[in-house]
């Protein structure tokens, strides 16, 4: 009795905090993106306006996009909106379709731990260095080891989310395996 009502208890509180998850990452893509139309609005009509440039706010901006893009590519990943070729792939049988699936499934998680692990590289090895720590961008000075950690952190977030992915695209199946069986009998 006990075990059941753990195994009941697991699936709520892992949809609870994924949908906990998926309010911060919309939340921040948000955020994100509501600075940097505020402050490249700013920009244009300080330039137009008053004839003075902010010269920090170029590079605010393209880093705003940057953390931007690398956290939207899980929020991407999610809502199926990364672009995918799959001509080939809707003309074979059920089992080839997961077969190719599971392969390009695990080459996502394959190539987001190895991009989270190099961005962790580069970030540990100017954050390590005190001559590299306080190495930064030229007109704002956002250090390079904090780029290279949203790179890492970005990619582990991908990577996760992959993995979330795959395990209910694969719970999803099993159920509808095990519906299918029962019909049969």
């Amino acid at each position: 009795m006990r075990v059941k009502k753990i195994s009941n208890a697991v699936p709520r509180i892992a949809g609870a905090v994924a949908r906990v998850a998926v309010w911060c990452e919309e939340s921040i893509l948000a955020y994100l993106l509501a600075a940097m139309t505020a402050i490249a609005f700013a920009n244009v009509v300080a330039r137009r306006v008053f004839a003075s440039s902010m010269p920090w706010a170029l590079e605010l901006t393209l880093n705003l996009f940057l953390y931007m893009v690398l956290l939207g590519m899980a929020y991407a990943l999610r809502n199926g909106l990364h672009a995918s070729i799959d001509a080939l792939v809707v003309r074979l049988p059920a089992r080839a379709k997961i077969l190719c699936a599971t392969i390009a499934s695990l080459l996502v998680m394959l190539y987001a731990a190895l991009l989270a692990g190099v961005g962790f590289d580069i970030a540990l090895i100017f954050w390590s260095n005190k001559a590299l720590r306080h190495v930064g961008s030229e007109e704002i000075g956002i250090p390079h080891w904090l780029t290279y950690a949203v790179l890492a952190v970005s990619f582990a977030y991908f990577l996760l989310t992959a993995i979330a992915m795959a395990i209910a695209s694969t719970s999803k199946h099993l159920a509808n395996k095990r519906l299918e069986n029962k019909r049969l009998r």
